[in-house]
């Protein structure tokens, strides 16, 4: 039966999604993981029971479970697809990386408390969504809990997400006797309220309320609150019972979670929490406080006791100042962003920007056709709302009040009303720019000589002004204004935080190893380290110094230069994107159709002479992969970035990369691991060709002054300079013949193509019109290949020995792969098979929520740290 239904599926649903294997089955529906060809992503494909499909009626299932679609909540499993196969129904959802709430606890049975609180306040604000659009779930248990993990396997914060909200609804009014024949109920005996277990046909918000209360009280003290060897037994105990006391069997649980617990498990509806929402809130920070909970009527007295009235004067003065307290002073909240239902994030500079309030949010998304466009959410409604009129938006700021929003697109910067309307020009930028809107009106951002300054109200043509000079070369990124509007912190392209004086234009180095930093409050910076880790830590902005120890916010969060994967807001709150691994490059012909995917994840593909093996590197490190049995095997762990970019040697045999700032070579059996060069702190090493037996060509990056291409000996590290200018140069590579190098360099606006001969000089023939990264000889060296910005793989043939190029022609323009390779210096992200006629594409990492911690700054005052 089971393997006829995943034919079926395979059979019916061939065109949209790649069916693998059966996953997991309960007491409504099997689960099947698939492949979303169109998207190209990993789907969850759940297909109801027949036989309740029967008695419910296809339909309706199918009514109730589009109504449920149109929830959209952080913490709600969303639905991406649904149909009917042969009276069957079936859903398609995200698959979840993680495990259920049931299995984590089958495996460590009691949670640490604030993890059970985190998970809790998570499902209590997603029932609260639905139940304001009138929708109960009736179904509430660990097993409808899932809890999302990283790409890696670890946790990455709580990616709580509350599953089957149509199911449960599609049931309700359903002929009970109908249903029991199929062998299922309606809610779960162990997690229903009093009123759902007596068949009360109308159940209202309460009874989720009590079903979570369930949930909460089993993660804390082990096991539900009522047992028993059968679901009439536990049904009568749910009647007369009163759950024993949770500090009792959990002593760490404060009295005022207890308290709050006691009164969501309430037998009567109207003494419970009235909405979900009420019970996230008592959950907060265990202060709820028990003598607020219902009490029998009294005789009234005509005197209270001096001791009441101290104890009521006591939580009064308590509650006032909890009120009081700025949301930075509070424990840290993790909650998950998810993107607009059907939409991804986009990745690295156009992630978002959190208001200074951080009460709003302006993200970019990027469409799966089209240019990116840029969104605003409210946090406290959860609502986003596209702005119209922001075609190919990055890199958004907002302003100081939370009004307007300042973004970058083609090259220019825009502003626009946090609310919509038409967006107005207000200063030529540069592709690449990033910016900071000051209190006193002025906003700044990077172009390639410096940071410049221009006001909010400028209109088209305003001529910005040079607030920071940069070095010779020194790459700018993410400038962040101090709360006195005299300083701004920025990082550099090799991963310097400086900070500059807005008043002398003078700047200063602080410390290395800091890629994107962000006030987040006060004088407390934000900044990812080397390890990819988001730290929190105070700076001596005066002195250029960092004081004290940091604190890590959250791991998984994208690390490089210029990338904007998180933002702060000045009051506490910080949100990031979680660090994805890439699906495997894809493998595509040359017009562009997709053949295969490589099954392993990497950021960089890597072919040498072999047509049955190729290189992969990225985070965890180097791996050869077979082709043809679709096998990676380790060279070489990396810890902190990993691989960067790497070559062939010319027989094939070894591999030459880049182990950050390193250059470094291995034998293809992962032997014989040498360490070539140690660059040091203030330059960076990037491999790009392997062109002799005993020579690599290497684009050199330095802090302060433009790119440049050297050649090294392999046997005895020494460098020869072979390309540079006040452009830079980048990413060479050396025709099969020895004779003509292609590299990148900047003509101001964009990176274009050149060619010149290796061992020559002057100055180099253009090869591409409008933009273009990373060259790439084809084995025969007839074609020259290289990316375009828009994603166009181009082609330039060939011909004579001086290496006469053609006008490049567009092969194809791929869809869904890493374009913003397009500004990193010394990456590709592509190559081409030893035929020519496959290349083989890196993926973009962009799907998967964001996180959202509220509180951080209190990070610092945990370590005895003032923020």
């Amino acid at each position: 039966m089971v393997s006829d239904m995943l034919d079926k599926l395979r059979q019916v649903l061939s065109s949209h999604y790649r069916v693998e294997r059966e996953v997991g089955a309960g007491g409504m529906a099997t689960v099947y993981l698939a492949h979303d060809l169109k998207h190209d992503r990993r789907v969850a494909i759940k297909v109801l029971r027949p036989e309740l499909a029967a008695a419910v009626g296809s339909e309706r299932f199918l009514r109730e479970i589009k109504v449920t679609a149109a929830l959209q909540h952080p913490h709600i499993l969303p639905l991406f697809d649904s149909g009917i196969i042969d009276g069957t129904v079936y859903y398609v959802m995200p698959f979840v990386e993680g495990e259920s709430l049931r299995t984590r606890l089958e495996r460590v049975r009691q949670l640490p408390v604030a993890e059970a609180l985190d998970i809790a306040r998570a499902v209590a604000s997603a029932l609260d969504h639905a139940h304001r659009r009138g929708i109960v779930h009736r179904d509430i248990k660990p097993e409808n809990i899932l809890i999302g993990m990283d790409a890696l396997g670890g946790e990455a914060g709580l990616q709580t997400l509350v599953a089957d909200f149509g199911v449960a609804v599609a049931m309700e009014g359903t002929n009970a006797d109908r249903l029991t024949g199929t062998g299922v109920s309606i809610g779960t005996p162990t997690y229903m309220s009093p009123e759902q277990a007596s068949a009360e046909r109308t159940l209202g918000p309460s009874s989720d309320v009590y079903a979570l209360g369930v949930v909460l009280y089993e993660m804390l003290a082990g096991e539900p609150p009522f047992t028993g060897p059968t679901s009439q037994a536990i049904v009568a105990r749910i009647m007369t019972e009163t759950p024993a006391a949770l500090r009792l069997r959990r002593p760490a649980v404060a009295n005022g979670v207890e308290a709050a617990v006691s009164r969501a498990l309430a037998k009567v509806p109207a003494d419970r929490f009235q909405t979900a929402a009420q019970f996230a809130e008592a959950l907060r920070d265990g202060a709820y406080v028990a003598g607020l909970l219902p009490a029998p009527a009294r005789p009234r007295r005509t005197v209270v006791p001096w001791l009441l009235v101290a104890a009521l004067a006591a939580l009064s003065l308590f509650l006032w100042f909890r009120q009081a307290v700025k949301e930075s002073d509070e424990v840290p909240v993790r909650t998950t962003l998810l993107p607009p239902a059907g939409e991804e994030f986009s990745d690295r500079r156009n992630f978002g920007a959190l208001s200074q309030d951080g009460r709003r949010f302006a993200f970019v998304v990027q469409p799966t056709n089209g240019p990116p466009q840029l969104w605003v959410r409210d946090l406290a409604r959860m609502r986003a709302e596209l702005l119209t009129g922001t075609a190919g938006a990055s890199a958004p700021f907002w302003s100081p009040d939370g009004s307007t929003l300042a973004y970058f697109a083609d090259g220019q910067l825009f502003r626009v009303s946090a609310s919509g309307g038409t967006p107005e020009r207000i200063a030529e930028a540069s592709p690449g720019s990033t910016g900071a809107w000051g209190k006193d009106g002025t906003i700044y951002f990077t172009m390639t000589h410096g940071v410049m300054g221009v006001s909010a109200s400028a209109r088209g043509q305003a001529a910005p002004r040079l607030v920071l000079r940069a070095d010779s070369g020194r790459l700018l990124a993410r400038p962040s204004v101090s709360e006195d509007g005299h300083y701004l912190v920025l990082t550099t392209g090799v991963g310097q935080l400086v900070v500059g004086d807005i008043r002398n234009g003078t700047m200063s180095t602080v410390r290395g190893g800091a890629f994107d930093a962000q006030f987040a409050g006060g004088n407390v910076l934000a900044y990812v380290g080397e390890r990819a880790g988001l730290q929190l830590q105070r700076i001596d902005l005066a002195g250029a110094a960092m004081i004290g120890d940091p604190v890590e916010v959250g791991g998984s969060v994208r690390a490089a230069s210029n990338q904007m994967s998180f933002t702060t807001s000045r009051t506490g709150r910080i949100a990031y994107l979680l660090e994805r691994l890439a699906p495997g490059p894809l493998v595509v012909d040359r017009t562009g159709a997709v053949l295969d995917t490589i099954a392993r994840s990497a950021s960089l593909p890597t072919t040498g002479h072999r047509p049955e093996s190729m290189v992969l590197g990225g985070n965890a490190g180097l791996f050869r992969y077979d082709l043809t049995r679709k096998l990676a095997t380790l060279l070489h762990r990396t810890p902190g970035l990993g691989v960067l970019a790497m070559a062939w040697s010319p027989d094939d045999s070894r591999i030459a990369f880049s182990d950050w700032c390193a250059l470094r070579v291995i034998g293809l059996d992962g032997g014989g691991l040498r360490r070539i060069v140690e660059a040091p702190p203030t330059e960076c090493l990037r491999v790009t060709d392997w062109w002799m037996d005993d020579r690599v060509l290497v684009t050199k990056t330095f802090d302060a002054k433009p790119s440049e291409v050297w050649e090294y000996d392999l046997d005895d590290g020494s460098g020869t300079l072979r390309i540079s200018g006040s452009a830079g140069a980048a990413d060479a590579t050396v025709s099969p013949d020895g004779r003509t190098v292609a590299y990148t360099s900047s003509t101001g606006l964009t990176y274009e193509v050149f060619v010149r001969p290796l061992l020559g000089a002057g100055a180099g023939q253009r090869v591409s019109t409008d933009g273009g990264r990373s060259p790439r000889w084809s084995h025969d060296g007839r074609e020259l290949f290289f990316v375009t910005p828009s994603g166009n793989v181009m082609s330039a043939s060939v011909s004579g020995a001086a290496a006469s190029m053609s006008i490049p022609r567009v092969l194809f323009q791929a869809a869904g792969w890493e374009r913003s390779f397009f500004a990193s210096i010394g990456f590709r992200p592509f190559d081409v098979s030893p035929d020519g006629q496959q290349f083989y594409l890196v993926q973009s990492p962009t799907e998967g929520s964001a996180v959202l911690v509220q509180g951080a700054l209190s990070l610092l005052s945990s370590r005895g740290q003032s923020p």
